[in-house]
C-alpha cells in the first residue's frame, strides 16, 4: 500500500531550506519547453474553502509563496520514494483535531494526501488508495460547512 510515515525532521529540513530549493519544476511549461503546458495552481486553498492550518508546520507551509510550497511538497514526495516530477498544486483540505490534510497534485502520478500532525510527523497516501478505502481527497470545509472525509 502507498502509505508511508516520515518523522518531521525531513519536513522541517525542507522548511529550513525552502529558499534554496530549485523552482524549475513548478513553472507552467514542460521540461523540454516544447511539450504541453501544465496547469499549475499556487493557491493554498480550493475555491470557496475556509480551511485553516491547525498546527505550526502547516501554518508555515500555508504562509509560503506558492512556488516554494510546491517545491517543498515535490521534494518531500520524491525523498519519500513517491514519483512526482511536477507538483501542480498543494491545497489544505482541512483537519481532524490538529492533524492537517493537504492534497498534492502531480503531473505524472496520482494525487496524494499528505497528513501533517502537530508533532510534525507526516503520512502520505495516494488519493486513489484513499478512494478505494472509502475516503477521498476532497476538501473538508467548504463555504463554512465542515465535512469529514468518508470512512468505512
Amino acid at each position: 500500500m502507498a502509505l508511508k510515515a516520515r518523522r518531521g525532521r525531513l519536513l522541517f529540513a525542507f522548511l529550513g531550506l525552502a529558499g534554496s530549493v530549485p523552482l524549475t519544476s513548478c513553472d507552467d511549461s514542460s521540461p523540454s519547453g516544447n511539450g504541453p503546458q501544465l496547469s499549475v495552481s499556487y493557491s493554498p486553498l480550493d475555491a470557496g474553502s475556509d480551511a485553516k492550518p491547525s498546527n505550526s508546520v502547516s501554518r508555515k507551509l500555508f504562509e509560503m509563496s506558492g512556488q516554494v510550497r510546491l517545491a517543498v511538497f515535490k521534494d518531500y514526495l520524491n525523498q519519500s520514494g513517491e514519483t512526482c516530477d511536477y507538483v501542480t498544486g498543494a491545497v489544505l483540505l482541512g483537519n481532524d483535531g490538529h492533524t492537517d490534510f493537504w492534497r498534492v497534485g502531480c503531473s505524472d502520478s496520482d494525487d496524494w494526501m499528505v497528513s501533517i500532525a502537530p508533532d510534525s510527523s507526516t503520512r502520505i497516501l495516494s488519493c486513489q488508495v484513499a478512494q478505494s478505502a472509502g475516503g477521498d481527497c476532497k476538501p473538508f470545509a467548504v463555504k463554512g460547512k465542515p465535512e469529514r472525509p468518508h470512512r468505512r
